[in-house]
């Protein structure tokens, strides 16, 4: 797909600019393609190490969410929520600067929504 500033569309996702007194917000989405259904499913965990692990109720996919309360010597929250699709991991990280974990976790699963809805039609690979 193509993008347009401040526009989201089943081909493309924007981030806007952080909500006032954000001093830094963002989103980064990682797609990785591996060898087989059983082997994304395997591997799903390793890349959702971080604390209080829970189950996200993305709509048709019940994905795994996880709180990260700070990067290093940083308070730089982050929401990360993670599921397979078909041979698919795809890891959704979310950011917000001093936030709380109810917020974060509140912009990573409209994400992950939005996400989801424009790939489940999707044949899987």
């Amino acid at each position: 797909g193509s993008c347009t500033a401040s526009r989201t569309d089943a081909g493309c996702f924007s981030i806007r600019p952080a909500r006032p007194g954000a001093s830094f917000a963002g989103a980064l989405v990682t797609v990785t393609l591996l060898g087989s259904e059983a082997e994304a499913r395997n591997e799903l965990p390793g890349y959702m190490h971080h604390v209080d692990e829970a189950p996200v109720d993305l709509g048709p996919i019940v994905a795994t969410g996880a709180w990260r309360p700070s990067i290093g010597s940083l308070t730089d929250p982050s929401y990360m929520i993670g599921f397979t699709y078909g041979r698919l991991v795809v890891v959704i990280d979310v950011q917000r600067a001093s936030s709380t974990r109810t917020t974060t976790m509140d912009w990573a699963k409209k994400f992950g929504s939005v996400y989801v809805s424009s790939i489940i039609g999707v044949v899987k690979p």
